[in-house]
């Protein structure tokens, strides 16, 4: 009866809600049995109130049910309602905690002491925590050894009609990347460079190489409409917009600018996406409206080929970075502090080298700079063999001298405290006359003072990012 019930939804949590402090067990058993089987949003807030029931089978029927809702408001009571003063009831939390399982509640989980549980309770918790550590490492095996595929083949891509873009840049670095968009995509036609962003032009058949440029953070197709007639009873628009979301696989719609929240629904109903709350997922379709243009987002940060132990925002960076220091495509190119391998590999991405290293203080990230860049070379013209990574030797650099042509490195707070006098003695030494070096510094440092007294030229000083992300610093020798 209470499956043949839930099949009223959203009603039949109305009905039975009430019932969660009737005076009689059965009656809150029957209604947490009801909220088990609604699988209703709705029906979270019932089954939490449930967990701390007095009557053992209704903490049971709610820990069960509260298993197929994988939010944050069910993970984190059922992981304050464990352990229960019954076994089977702690166990039934375990089962349920399994299926939505984060790497949060595994600390927490094992933060506990398992000695204060009941040895059967222990037991399961140490075969779930097992097979959460089996499951981990298949997904990253996964990841580490596959990416996406290369957007210059993406039908949702080939299908834009081409026309003025707008790119998003790090604010003070516009500049450097209008230079990459015009070496990567000659075709492309600077019309405007502003603050934060990079206006072009582009025809429809160069819309897919567009992923080459990755100092983009994103980009937009910007259409014209016209004022007299609403969004959405715009045909031509609406077809654009529709055809590009449902080749890509976007389910949601978020949209900004100048438009109501009707109208909002009903643009929604008619490209047949559901409304998205900021800032959308991965397959949310972003728009901003404005009285004379549509911005339709196409190139989002998630569509970049990347890997995930790589943060969204160090691609751009990276690649800015990379393309300052670039001096020809002979280069000898060393990132003397590394640390994931960013910026190497997007100095590769850019175009080709003669060599590249990458050097770290700490041996600890070595390995992840490896694999991404084993995993990512496919996508650039140059060789796996090209680039070696390794560690200081002693305060020094493993090259001959001057045998670099160019340098460029992001040096956070924990790589500052670690520099001493010998570190840009070392980079002078190595770097060839004429070479540059490309620094982001996240402090204030006497690192480019210490440079410039070895012999280099301090010739640019860039500050990037919204709030500032810190300093890019340029010097030649």
């Amino acid at each position: 009866m209470a499956r043949r019930m839930a099949r009223h939804g959203n009603d039949a949590i109305s009905a039975v809600d009430r019932l969660l402090n009737s005076r009689d067990r059965h009656l809150r058993l029957a209604a947490t049995m009801v909220l088990s089987h609604v699988s209703h949003p709705r029906a979270v807030a019932g089954l939490i109130h449930a967990l701390g029931d007095e009557d053992n089978l209704v903490r049971l029927q709610a820990a069960v049910g509260l298993g197929q809702y994988k939010t944050r408001q069910a993970r984190n009571a059922l992981l304050s309602a464990f352990p229960d003063r019954l076994p089977s009831i702690s166990i039934a939390l375990l089962r349920s905690m399994e299926n939505m399982i984060t790497p949060e509640m595994v600390q927490a989980l094992q933060a506990m002491d398992g000695q204060q549980l009941a040895p059967r309770v222990r037991a399961e918790m140490e075969r779930i925590l097992a097979r959460y550590r089996i499951k981990d490492q298949r997904q990253r095996t996964q990841s580490s050894s596959a990416i996406s595929p290369p957007l210059a083949t993406a039908p949702w891509l080939r299908r834009l009609p081409g026309g003025l873009c707008v790119g998003r840049a790090i604010r003070g670095l516009e500049k450097t990347v209008a230079a990459v968009l015009s070496w990567r995509l000659p075709a492309a036609r600077i019309i405007e460079v502003n603050e934060g962003s990079v206006c072009f032009s582009l025809n429809k058949g160069d819309m897919p190489q567009l992923v080459q440029v990755r100092s983009l953070q994103s980009v937009s197709l910007r259409l014209e409409r016209s004022p007299s007639v609403r969004l959405t009873e715009d045909e031509e628009l609406i077809e654009i917009m529709s055809e590009f979301a449902h080749t890509k696989g976007l389910q949601s719609l978020l949209i900004t600018g100048d438009m109501t929240a009707v109208d909002g629904r009903m643009l929604g109903h008619r490209l047949r996406l559901r409304s998205a709350r900021p800032p959308g997922y991965a397959h949310t379709l972003r728009i901003h409206v404005t009285e004379h243009e549509v911005f339709v987002e196409f190139l989002s940060p998630v569509d970049y080929p990347t890997i995930r132990d790589l943060a969204p925002l160090s691609r751009p960076l990276a690649s800015c970075l990379a393309a300052l220091s670039v001096t020809g495509a002979e280069d000898v190119f060393c990132d003397p502090f590394c640390e994931d391998g960013t910026v190497v590999i997007e100095r590769a991405l850019l175009g080709p080298w003669a060599q590249a290293y990458g050097y770290a203080l700490s041996d600890s990230r070595l390995p992840t700079a490896q694999e991404a860049w084993r995993v990512l070379a496919p996508l650039s013209e140059n060789p796996v063999e090209s680039v070696r990574f390794g560690g200081w030797q002693q305060g020094r650099l493993p090259l001959e001298d001057k045998s670099v042509d160019a340098m460029a490195s992001v040096l956070n707070r924990e790589t500052l405290l670690m520099l001493d006098r010998r570190h840009p003695a070392e980079i002078s030494r190595v770097l060839r006359p004429g070479g540059r070096t490309i620094f982001l510094l996240a402090d204030d440092t006497d690192l480019v003072e210490q440079l410039q007294e070895h012999g280099l030229k301090k010739c640019q000083q860039i500050t990037v990012g919204e709030p500032p992300l810190g300093q890019i610093v340029v010097l030649t020798k």
